[in-house]
């Protein structure tokens, strides 16, 4: 019994660990073939799929464009949960009130705030399946 407990709390931590070594072996063997790959002149590499995955990782590690339109979209969702959790508190409704006022100006010109966030979440979740299938 307390084996089986003791697995199913070390179980995901060494797998984490696990995949931190595998991802820095790649790191290692995609430095190691672009020296080769320069100090011979060649201009391209053949990569595995796991050393793309370190190379992807790298170029988007300083990308927040995807991060500010989930958060530019999902704005109006979070200000009407924080203008309600202030309205039940505190009986203030112009936060709440606010956010709906934005929301049916963005109605009126034609801009609908569900079909942009089922967008953004397809967007997010199609890209993951496109990468995993072309694997």
């Amino acid at each position: 019994m307390i084996e089986k407990l003791f697995q199913l709390i070390t179980g995901p931590v060494a797998k984490v660990a696990e995949q931190h070594i595998a991802r820095k072996a790649n790191k290692d063997t995609l430095k190691a073939k672009a020296s080769m790959a320069r100090m011979s002149g060649e201009h391209q590499v053949a990569l595995t799929d796991s050393e793309w995955e370190v190379v992807s990782k790298q170029l988007e590690k300083d990308s927040w464009k995807d991060e500010l339109a989930t958060l530019v979209v999902l704005y109006p969702l979070i200000g009407i949960m924080a203008g309600t959790t202030v309205a039940a508190f505190t009986g203030e409704t112009q936060l709440l009130d606010g956010t709906v006022a934005g929301i049916e100006a963005l109605k009126t010109v034609g801009v609908d705030m569900g079909e942009l966030m089922l967008i953004v979440v397809l967007a997010a979740v199609s890209l993951k399946w496109w990468r995993k299938a072309g694997s």
